[in-house]
């Protein structure tokens, strides 16, 4: 009886999946990067100056958000 084998190489599949993570990990942490540093940069506005630019501050949670994860 004959029988028929398949090798497959794993490392090559561990280091995409690995290096993937990564680079999720780093997108992720730019992203969150861009959104605290907008919210902060919003949130020193006074009133009037977040009005002078048709916002309130309401809306600086939304702002930042859509700044970094849109």
């Amino acid at each position: 009886m004959a029988y028929a084998t398949q090798t497959q190489s794993l490392s090559g599949n561990v280091f995409a999946a690995v290096s993937a993570f990564f680079a999720e990990l780093s997108e992720a942490t730019e992203r969150r990067r861009v959104y605290k540093k907008t919210y902060a940069e919003l949130a020193t506005l006074s009133a009037r100056e977040l009005s002078d630019i048709g916002l309130s501050k309401a809306n600086i949670g939304a702002i930042a958000y859509e700044a970094a994860y849109k």
